[in-house]
């Protein structure tokens, strides 16, 4: 389980890339915007950039079905629900607000370290278990 967890929160963090690399590379937003495909629109893009963000920190979510303790389900609890509150929240304010931006460094910060964090208390839960 925690590799298909890793892969599908990885797999959500693609898709926003791509979405991102589209949006803020000049040479891909010309190409995009050359084709006549209506879906690489910049809103669409917006909204694709924020499925993937909140994918990643849904699936993020079922890091909590691990044996872990109480305090490190809360501990993880917090951090993928920082990361997906925020990502609601940025989705539905306007786009050229910086606190849109702000809500999404702390999104791609709090996936981050919820990542990292759950993957050691995996391996500390693996090494008791030896």
């Amino acid at each position: 389980m925690p590799k298909s967890v890793l892969f599908f929160t990885g797999l959500g963090a693609l898709v926003a890339g791509l979405a991102f690399a589209i949006q803020a590379l000049p040479i891909l937003q010309q190409t995009a915007n050359s084709l006549p495909i209506p879906p690489l629109q910049f809103v669409v893009l917006n909204t694709v950039f924020s499925v993937g963000l909140a994918a990643a920190a849904i699936i993020s979510l079922f890091w909590l079905a691990r044996p872990f303790s109480i305090i490190d389900r809360i501990v993880l609890l917090t951090i993928f629900g920082v990361a997906a509150i925020c990502t609601w929240t940025q989705y539905t304010s306007n786009d050229g607000e910086v606190l849109k931006h702000i809500l999404l460094l702390i999104t791609l910060i709090a996936l981050i370290q919820g990542i990292l964090i759950a993957a050691q208390m995996e391996r500390v839960h693996n090494s008791r278990a030896i």
